[in-house]
């Protein structure tokens, strides 16, 4: 009798100790809960580039930026900025020497010494990705002979 009342005790701690565990457990996952449905992560929308359309004199040296608003709620580490220039119908790829992050949702795009280009201008494109949404935004720039 003495080893069934041993064996009830084991038995009795064991199962206290799996019951405490699952409260904890339940616990943790409810504290989690609400930790994130009040941090929730947002994509960013929507870039902007400005100026939308910027006319210069051949050898100015000017600027687009691209901003992305709404960053508030997201992490700026996984979002990248790409430039892109508009050449015979194709998007090439601007160098990263050419353009600068300027704080967690700002790109600047460098451009020195503009080139004359023919009436209706050149298109960018700003292009964005946070976490494989990618979303772009587009300004021209007419550069005329003085």
């Amino acid at each position: 009798m003495g080893s069934n009342l041993n064996l009830f005790s084991v038995s009795q701690s064991v199962s206290q100790s799996v019951s405490q565990s699952v409260v904890q457990c339940v616990h943790y996952c409810f504290y989690m809960y609400i930790i994130s449905a009040f941090s929730l992560e947002v994509i960013p929308c929507c870039p902007k580039v400005s100026p939308r359309k910027k006319v210069v004199v051949a050898g100015a040296s000017l600027e687009f930026t691209c901003v992305v608003d709404h960053m508030s709620k997201s992490l700026p580490k996984y979002l990248s900025f790409k430039w892109f220039k508009n050449v015979n119908g194709t998007y090439l790829k601007i160098p990263d020497e050419q353009t600068h992050r300027k704080n967690g949702s700002t790109s600047v795009l460098m451009i020195k010494n503009a080139q004359t280009t023919l009436p209706n201008g050149i298109l960018y494109k700003c292009q964005t990705d946070y976490r494989e949404t990618i979303r772009s935004h587009y300004s021209r720039l007419v550069v005329f002979s003085g």
